[in-house]
């Protein structure tokens, strides 16, 4: 599932990026599915999202695509997810000139005490880089 319509309008440099910087297996038949923001999670895709054994699932490195990430596995709790993010996420966030507001470092801090166990890692990763990344920045 891809989040960002720029991405999605761009699946070849999208695939590639995943084939170069993700575990996504790309190397057999996959479907994309463009998933505008909170949308996606909406019970009416649930049936639709259901025929998939494993989601993965293309969000921004934010709080926004975090919360997507939870809403979907609560609209699908036996699918099995990824949070995909590529292998060099510590040093593209290290290139990331603006630092999160305390405000937000705040909200993430309360969203991972109900954060499921898959996106965990992520949450602990930009409460310690104080950063966050668009997807943007993987066709560049």
């Amino acid at each position: 599932i891809v989040e960002n319509r720029q991405l999605f309008l761009n699946l070849d440099k999208m695939q590639q990026f995943l084939m170069k910087y993700t575990h996504v297996p790309c190397d057999q038949p996959i479907d994309f599915i463009y998933g505008t923001g909170n949308e996606i999670p909406n019970s009416l895709h649930q049936k639709f999202l259901n025929q998939y054994e494993h989601l993965y699932l293309c969000f921004d490195l934010d709080l926004g695509g975090l919360k997507i990430a939870k809403n979907l596995s609560q609209l699908l709790p036996t699918t099995n997810m990824t949070f995909v993010q590529p292998y060099d996420i510590q040093q593209r966030l290290a290139q990331v000139v603006q630092s999160c507001s305390v405000e937000e470092l705040e909200k993430l801090a309360q969203f991972a005490l109900s954060a499921p166990a898959f996106i965990q890692p992520y949450v602990q990763l930009m409460c310690n880089t104080q950063r966050r990344l668009e997807q943007e920045s993987f066709l560049i």
